[in-house]
């Protein structure tokens, strides 16, 4: 047998001493404050007719709208539900995504807000106002609403969720804003044009220094979202990217991967997938890759494929990026000179983990990461007989099913319990399927989707799939009598919403993989880490062993915050090689200036100059919003950053486009990140 491990290699840190921007909260500690309770016989919801509703819903927004023109702030402050309010901005007031938690507070920011930006006519609603019944203490009125800002001209969009409470000398009932969300939907001057799509891209062949408008890092599913919303709004970009083809990132990935979510959800902008590959299909690798090909060709997005980054250097005073980049054809060095840059390489570094135990050089096997796995045929080749995969994800599952289907003998380690969730209760129109609903305008289920504060979202999401769960009590009792351990459904505090927002994973929807270990066809340790290889395969933290002539660590990726990660791919940094001094005293230079109050006067930043100064990525910030998606970087110019799922992707795409667009324009406000300090 061949021996090929793989080791985890100390990381290297390429920031500077000055504190991570924003601060990662406890997304728990968020996610667990309750929701509100009306008192009850305060309503009998069954006589509230959807007219009536419609009343409730415009007498709050004629008085939200009297309140912000006449600029008096405790007449705003009694519109707000008293016991638990929020504000959630989508760049329409913030230029950022904000959420403002408390009535005074979400009040106060928004007069001030709406006093810079200019509400034109106020808010109107748009549709009928429903009344949603989720329990015997929690009924609201739902509605969604528009209006358009001034400064800029933008044409906006929002959601009122109304409760009733019972003000004291009053003899009925009123309706307050428990939730009030604002997004942007589009420019007055530059609205989306989807004929500019498929207007003649640029010949880049040849060109030596590229000038363009935005330059994007990565030709996946995120980069050309990313190019195509820019487009539609007349701005130019270049896609660079490391493979042969665009989608390849998809398609060099291992041959069983499909998605545990309806097509629909991975729709991308303009153009959705094939009626024949909607729901109950699954998508597969390959053919999301052709997707993306196709797509690429369609729109005629500028892409230079098999480039690596050499240097990439920005210069503050003229706001311009220097990106240095050789390609794989000749070797030649080349330069993208451009306004923007937008990172769209994915969630993780790309660089795999593997935990860091000793004596891989006594393991006589095959060890490698899931990055580099694409079947088993290697496998049985070899004539291996057993197979260990380390990880009880989405991936480790795959990893099982091929393991299992080829013949090994097939273990699972799962180290720590496990949020499971079956592909059903994903694909209902409450939950995942909403998409399948909206299909083929899921423009609308992405704004149900983003709309409301994390807080919230979590709530709504878990209770629903504990609801789902409380149907089938007994379904994984099989899988957990075999050994395997889950988290309950009714544990809000390790939901969906916090696995994909603090680890952008760690959970499996079970599309069948499950039931090899519930049936005994696949064996399982649970709850134990390795800690150390041996001649024949692993010894475990309880002090076991397991034999493997092959080991697959389904163990993700370094991390999601792009500050301690894909530094050198992305900026091209090298760990010291080429490295000038000015790169290395331009960091100190930096933190220096922000002390001062003089940030911004550096000459020119080099990689780590750049890698110092990005926002932190993924994780929640105090207010519950993910960190430094689709938003303003606060030290970091032009520098976007744009991952996650596909939905989140689609809706951060768009938001980036929007602000490039004001910026190039002139038209771009400052990012509101204060917060009213209130008594």
């Amino acid at each position: 047998m061949t021996q090929s491990t793989i080791t985890a290699a100390p990381q290297q840190d390429v920031t500077t001493s000055l504190s991570e921007y924003p601060p990662k909260a406890d997304l728990r500690a968020v996610i667990s404050r309750p929701l509100p309770s009306i008192k009850p016989g305060l309503i009998d919801p069954s006589s509230i007719t959807s007219d009536e509703a419609g009343v409730h819903a415009q007498a709050a927004l004629s008085a939200l709208t009297e309140g912000l023109l006449a600029q008096d702030l405790e007449d705003l402050v009694k519109i707000f539900f008293p016991e638990q309010a929020f504000w959630r901005d989508t760049i329409a007031f913030t230029t950022h995504i904000r959420t403002f938690s408390g009535a005074r507070v979400a009040a106060t920011a928004l007069q001030d807000l709406a006093r810079v930006r200019g509400l034109g006519k106020g808010f109107t609603i748009e549709g009928q106002p429903q009344l949603i019944v989720i329990s015997s203490s929690l009924v609201f009125i739902d509605c969604e609403i528009s209006f358009q800002t001034q400064t800029p001209g933008q044409a906006c969009m929002g959601r009122l969720i109304l409760l009733p409470t019972k003000p004291e000398g009053y003899d009925k009932p009123v309706w307050k804003i428990w939730i009030l969300s604002t997004w942007v939907e589009g420019l007055i001057k530059h609205p989306e044009n989807e004929d500019l799509l498929r207007s003649p891209g640029r010949d880049l062949s040849g060109a030596e220094t590229i000038n363009t408008d935005v330059c994007i890092l990565g030709a996946g599913s995120a980069g050309l979202m990313a190019a195509a919303s820019l487009k539609a709004l007349g701005i130019e970009s270049v896609i660079l990217d490391r493979n042969a083809q665009a989608g390849d990132s998809w398609r060099n990935r291992y041959d069983s991967l499909r998605l545990h979510t309806p097509t629909s959800s991975a729709a991308m902008p303009f153009k959705g997938y094939r009626e024949d590959q909607q729901t109950p299909h699954l998508l597969t690798k390959d053919e999301i890759a052709d997707c993306l090909r196709e797509y690429a060709e369609e729109f005629r997005l500028n892409i230079i494929a098999s480039a690596a980054i050499q240097s990439t250097t920005f210069h503050p005073a003229q706001g311009q990026w220097t990106v240095t980049f050789e390609t794989g054809d000749n070797g030649a060095i080349r330069t993208i000179i451009s306004k923007h840059f937008i990172q769209a390489t994915g969630l993780n570094s790309a660089r795999p983990y593997v935990p860091l135990i000793p004596h891989s050089h006594l393991y006589k096997g095959l060890s490698i990461h899931s990055a580099d796995y694409r079947n088993t045929s290697e496998f049985t080749k070899q004539g291996f007989k057993t197979a260990a995969v380390i990880g009880s994800a989405n991936t480790a599952f795959d990893v099982v099913e091929d393991c299992h289907a080829a013949g090994l003998c097939t273990t699972m380690v799962e180290r720590s319990p496990t949020y499971i969730l079956p592909l059903d209760h994903i694909l209902h129109p409450q939950a995942f399927g909403c998409y399948d609903q909206a299909h083929p305008n899921i423009i609308t289920a992405d704004r149900s989707t983003h709309s409301l504060p994390t807080h919230i979202s979590a709530h709504f999401s878990q209770d629903f799939l504990a609801y789902l769960a409380a149907q089938g009590p007994d379904r994984y009792k099989p899988l957990r009598d075999a050994g395997f351990h889950t988290i309950p459904p009714t544990d809000a505090s390790n939901g969906l919403l916090y696995h994909l927002i603090e680890y952008g994973g760690r959970h499996y929807v079970d599309i069948g993989g499950t039931s090899l270990i519930a049936n005994k066809q696949v064996a399982v340790r649970s709850l134990v880490e390795p800690v150390s290889y041996t001649a024949t395969g692993l010894r475990l933290s309880d002090d076991s062993t397991l034999d493997a002539d092959v080991i697959i660590w389904c163990t993700g990726f370094r991390d999601l915050n792009i500050r301690e990660t894909a530094i050198a791919e992305t900026f091209g940094y090298r760990g010291g090689e080429g490295e000038s001094e000015q790169d290395v005293q331009g960091e100190h230079l930096f933190e220096q200036n922000v002390v001062n109050g003089q940030e911004g006067t550096e000459e020119v930043l080099g990689p780590r100059d750049i890698a110092a100064r990005v926002d932190a990525t993924y994780g929640a910030d105090a207010e519950g919003e993910i960190r430094g998606m689709g938003k303003q970087h606060k030290h970091m110019r032009n520098y976007w950053v744009l991952g996650g799922g596909f939905h989140y992707q689609r809706w951060w795409s768009r938001l980036i486009a929007h602000q490039i667009r004001l910026e190039l324009d002139g038209e771009l406000p400052e990012a509101y990140r204060e917060t009213p300090q209130v008594e």
